[in-house]
């Protein structure tokens, strides 16, 4: 079962009416459930293949105190085409119970452009949408994707879990054969870089921080009365010239 959980619409509004009296509103936790497993967030990655297979990788962000990261999905595709119907399954099957989450898919945006234009043409779901991660424009990304995955599987610390899939049996070969002179994305296999698209975004942009309960202060009632009052005295002056000094209390309050 997959299923988005998020406060009620009316609670939410409840909490908004009472955050503009005290100054405090509590952000409710919303996070995810795939079968009995809960994450805080679940993203996608895209690579084109090479002279390897092109992959689709979904990553989810456990619901867990530390939080780790768990593949989903793994799926390779031989051509590009292939891998925009596999990416359009995986679409179908998780983006209608996830709200607004894989709409859009980590990877290179730019290098197909018009093939995936014209597979989106009449897709009712919006179609298929990338944008490229932090990093993606360094000459060494691969490399660096390469490593935050690396770091991320140190036993002792390990944050990802591979989960039996098919991106397990591309990072042992990258493990076996060495980095050696890989830079560039495109110098390491596509299943790997699908995967570093997501974790080293998902590691920058840490969506789980917005989804967790929390608290921030904003201006309360009494706090937007003052300044409007400010805001009106000003008026007055410049209308009709100096009334005298400005009431400190409100001074105190911009």
């Amino acid at each position: 079962m997959i299923k988005t959980h998020i406060i009620d619409p009316d609670a939410v509004e409840t909490a908004q009416r009472i955050a503009s009296l005290t100054g405090v509103v509590t952000t409710p936790e919303r996070w995810y459930t795939i079968g009995a497993t809960e994450y805080w967030h679940i993203a996608g990655g895209i690579a084109w293949p090479t002279n390897e297979p092109g992959a689709v990788v979904i990553v989810g962000v456990k619901r867990t105190d530390p939080i780790t990261f768990s593949v989903i999905e793994a799926v390779p595709a031989k051509t590009v085409m292939d891998l925009l119907v596999e990416v359009a399954k995986l679409k179908e099957l998780y983006e209608p119970k996830l709200a607004d989450l894989l709409q859009v898919f980590w990877g290179d945006w730019d290098r197909y452009q018009g093939l995936i234009g014209d597979f989106n043409l009449g897709k009712r779901d919006g179609g298929i949408y990338l944008s490229p991660p932090s990093d993606f424009d360094n000459s060494a990304a691969g490399l660096i994707y390469w490593k935050t995955i690396e770091s991320y599987l140190v036993s002792g610390g390990k944050k990802l879990y591979l989960n039996g899939t098919a991106a397990a049996a591309e990072i042992q070969k990258v493990v076996g054969l060495g980095v050696g002179r890989m830079k560039a994305a495109t110098e390491f296999p596509p299943m790997v870089m699908a995967l570093g698209y997501c974790v080293h975004a998902i590691r920058a942009a840490r969506p789980w921080e917005a989804n967790a309960s929390s608290k921030t202060y904003i201006p309360t009632t009494d706090d937007v009365l003052s300044q409007t009052a400010y805001s009106e005295e000003i008026t007055l002056r410049e209308l009709f010239g100096d009334t005298g000094d400005l009431d400190d209390s409100l001074v105190a309050t911009i």
